[in-house]
């Protein structure tokens, strides 16, 4: 599908905007259309934004997208991307699905957790004040984080019952998580000439740190 022009050699990539990417995507959508490529540097992305694509993408042809590469830190964190996110689609991966259904998503398992995963929400809304600026990554971080403390602890309120100084430590781990799956290695990128962003089939042990920013990745695995 068309889309945006980039600079020769370095694409589209230096337009991409890092702090508000969700509305510029949105707006390049309104712009070309709601199936769009983007440019990278040795690999063109494609960006579905209409709830019909996304259906065709997510159910309708899972079994072709289910199989996507892994970040280096990724790998590091799922022990060699041993994981339902991660797993190319095969037998292993419709194995770990069929489990995950069956034991965590499951009715019985949802009707026991939905009073402390609603309260965690419920905590989580009281907090946001009409009129003011809300960061939504923050807010909908604390969220997850209280509900699956509250899950293995089996309290309410902030922190899920768990020890404060836990609770605490769970959320940053998770924050920085979060954030070092979303980063790209873009020393290592120079190097790369298969995808846009940095993937490795062999990483290196969690020592190894070509920028500097995975030296905690063994304490939050």
């Amino acid at each position: 599908p068309p889309g945006p022009r980039g600079l020769p050699v370095v694409r589209y990539l230096p337009f991409l905007r890092r702090n508000d990417l969700h509305r510029q995507l949105t707006s390049l959508a309104e712009t070309h259309c709601p199936i769009y490529t983007i440019q990278g540097l040795n690999r063109s992305l494609v960006v579905v934004s209409s709830p019909d694509l996304a259906k065709e993408v997510l159910r309708v042809n899972e079994s072709i997208f289910s199989t996507r590469p892994i970040p280096i830190v990724g790998r590091i964190l799922t022990y060699g991307g041993i994981g339902l996110a991660n797993l190319p689609y095969g037998p292993d991966w419709a194995g770990l699905r069929k489990v995950m259904f069956r034991e965590d998503l499951s009715s019985g398992a949802l009707d026991t957790c939905h009073a402390l995963g609603r309260g965690a929400v419920e905590a989580g809304v009281r907090e946001i004040r009409v009129g003011e600026a809300t960061g939504v990554f923050d807010a909908a971080m604390k969220v997850v984080v209280d509900s699956t403390l509250a899950m293995f602890w089996g309290g309410g309120g902030e922190g899920g019952g768990a020890p404060p100084n836990f609770a605490a430590e769970y959320r940053e781990a998770t924050r920085e998580m979060t954030e070092l799956l979303g980063r790209a290695n873009v020393r290592r990128s120079k190097q790369s000439s298969k995808f846009f962003l940095v993937y490795n089939s062999n990483p290196s042990p969690v020592s190894f740190s070509p920028n500097g920013y995975f030296p905690n990745l063994s304490t939050h695995r």
